[in-house]
């Protein structure tokens, strides 16, 4: 994010310093900073451009779209607005990019999205801002729910890759990534390194509020979706009850509040099944992650140095305590619980 100092508009405003005030403390997580500098430069006297020849009118359109405070509709326009005006090749059009690819997202378009996520991805990581992390790994997410793993893992290390390069490692919006991360890790079965990447999600995203409330609340249902599968149903509810807070901030953030519901469902049918979910054993729950594969017995035991006979009598376990007889019915018992990441 932008590496400027929070602070309170004092003496007459400016405009440039108003819109730039704004635009750092939403960005910082400080959303009550940022609405007084963003009145500070509404009521300052229109100027010249900025720095670098930007236009007075994107910093405050690309607040207004990252505040997401009138609904996905007005985020959209506001981010087009902020993309008309920002210079090509600058952060700021990295920054419109991605508001504009996440506000297709939250309306139920992921392939606009994609495309302007794509967009965001390639000029962010030219002008060396976080911007690109975040696109990535909301491509990297889209790319999951396409079922197409390999394409979300490129993109995954490609966003990794920037993090490192333009040292993000302790960056807020690097939040998402580490939560991306982990769902590609659980896919995988490496559950030991999911807990590592969740833990390192849930401390930088604790330094995101609803101030850029979209990128909060993405964070959050992405960690409620990986507890989920790794069966830890009080962490879950906690992030959930974060989602609850900030929606009541900014309600109106399109699918997101849809998505929520969804995962409280599966948090309620997996209470339900308590006995049966919490009765698997610590093997038992590595072998579920991979059911869900296209690997055979034989293939999983390999992944997991176990002999085809210990795999098989894990699966035989598995079904017993869910009650059913197939890898098929148990591969779908356990997404309807929650308990497997699709």
């Amino acid at each position: 994010m932008a590496r400027l100092v929070r602070g309170q508009p004092a003496g007459r405003p400016v405009p440039g310093r108003g819109r730039a005030g704004a635009w750092v403390n939403a960005v910082g997580g400080h959303p009550a900073a940022a609405e007084r500098w963003a009145k500070a430069a509404s009521r300052a006297r229109p100027g010249a451009d900025g720095p670098g020849g930007i236009a007075p009118d994107v910093p405050l359109a690309l607040l207004g779209a990252a505040s997401c405070r009138d609904g996905v509709e007005r985020m959209g326009r506001d981010a087009e607005r902020a993309l008309a005006e920002a210079p090509t090749g600058s952060p700021w059009q990295a920054w419109a990019q991605l508001l504009l690819g996440i506000a297709r997202l939250l309306a139920g378009d992921p392939d606009a999205a994609d495309h302007h996520l794509a967009d965001a991805a390639e000029v962010g990581e030219e002008a060396g801002v976080d911007a690109a992390v975040v696109a990535l790994a909301e491509r990297s997410l889209l790319a999951m729910t396409r079922g197409e793993w390999q394409q979300a893992e490129a993109l995954a290390e490609r966003a990794a890759a920037g993090v490192r390069r333009a040292w993000l490692e302790q960056y807020p919006s690097s939040a998402l990534l580490h939560a991306t991360t982990a769902r590609l890790t659980i896919h995988r079965g490496d559950v030991l390194r999911a807990r590592d990447d969740l833990a390192r999600a849930e401390r930088l995203g604790a330094g995101l509020t609803w101030a850029l409330p979209h990128l909060a609340v993405r964070v959050r249902l992405e960690l409620a979706r990986n507890y989920l599968a790794l069966t830890d149903a009080a962490a879950a509810r906690t992030v959930l009850r974060e989602v609850d807070d900030l929606l009541a901030h900014r309600p109106r953030l399109g699918i997101l509040g849809d998505q929520a519901a969804a995962l409280r469902a599966q948090l309620d049918a997996m209470r339900a099944a308590a006995v049966g979910a919490a009765s698997l054993t610590a093997a038992e729950l590595r072998l579920l992650r991979l059911l869900g594969t296209h690997f055979s017995f034989r293939e999983i035991g390999q992944q997991l140095q176990l002999s085809q006979h210990t795999v098989k009598s894990h699966a035989m376990s598995i079904y017993r305590k869910f009650g059913i007889s197939s890898r098929s019915d148990a591969i779908r018992h356990a997404r309807d619980l929650g308990l497997l990441v699709e």
